[in-house]
């Protein structure tokens, strides 16, 4: 929230009908300026193999996370594609080329193309291939080999770098978490190093962060958990908020829509407050 610095006690994430409620035992403040820590250079490049290993797992989860929520976040994502090279493609720089141009040709055609993608490397040949979920309107085949024939077209007009296979997502379920889990310990691969991990259009539906804590009340004043399905509820413990309790449920489209008419009125009541709040007739 723009304005005054406020504390959170509480955040709620809203990924389409995922709903992600986070109980702090330490609470912590949105809104103070952040300065950046000065490390002394003799020890800029000294760090534990142990605590090098924790930031790349701690990066890993919050890239699956993002994943999930995204493909929670859009549901229109309604068709899995593969994307393979027919040459010795083993680099992502390289194949991020090739990936960018393929992007712009099929958007070209598509305006409202959406998507994220995540590159792989293959267990054996380690070539580079990408696995997306997108928008792309993939018609009905009547066989195997009608299916196969317009893979060979998709690939010539669109990809032409070697083979593709196409797959609608006939169940949503879980697809976010099934997709992030090809961010996999591979990412220790050096290959990945200071490469994008995956890759997003930028007309995706964002996952809603409330953490404002009248915002928060006024969402959990209409919520109804023994109404919902819980998906999974789990505490766990961190050294800068102490205890954490994480529940996630699952809503039906009636609460669905609901919900995203409290969080549209608590985005209204807040720019409406931002518009009168007069900074300097605040004294701290």
């Amino acid at each position: 929230m723009d304005g005054l610095p406020y504390e959170v006690k509480k955040k709620i994430i809203k990924s389409g009908n995922i709903i992600e409620i986070f109980e702090y035992e330490k609470s912590y403040w949105v809104g103070w300026p952040q300065y950046r820590k000065i490390h002394r250079p003799e020890f800029k490049h000294i760090r534990l193999e142990s605590e090098q290993v924790k930031i790349r797992e701690d990066n890993v989860k919050r890239a699956r996370q993002k994943i999930t929520r995204l493909i929670n976040s859009n549901l229109q994502l309604k068709t899995f594609l593969t994307l393979t090279f027919k040459d010795e493609i083993l680099d992502l720089k390289t194949a991020n080329k090739y990936f960018d141009r393929f992007i712009k040709r099929i958007s070209y055609g598509q305006s409202d193309f959406q998507y994220l993608a995540v590159p792989e490397f293959q267990s054996t040949s380690k070539r580079v291939h990408y696995h997306l979920v997108s928008n792309y309107p993939l018609p009905e085949f009547e066989t195997g080999d009608k299916r196969k024939e317009y893979e060979r077209w998709f690939s010539d007009k669109y990809w032409k770098n070697g083979f593709i296979n196409f797959r609608p997502i006939n169940n949503a379920k879980n697809i976010g978490i099934y997709i992030s889990k090809y961010l996999s310990k591979e990412m220790f691969d050096p290959r990945y190093f200071k490469k994008r991990k995956f890759f997003y259009s930028k007309n995706l539906n964002q996952p809603e962060i409330i953490d404002y804590p009248d915002e928060v009340d006024n969402f959990l004043d209409f919520f109804i958990p023994d109404s919902l399905d819980l998906i999974k509820e789990r505490e766990f413990y961190s050294d800068r908020l102490g205890q954490i309790k994480e529940t996630i449920y699952k809503i039906n489209e009636i609460n669905n829509e609901e919900l995203d008419k409290i969080i549209n009125n608590n985005k209204s009541e807040k720019t409406t407050k931002n518009k009168e709040l007069n900074i300097d007739a605040i004294v701290f």
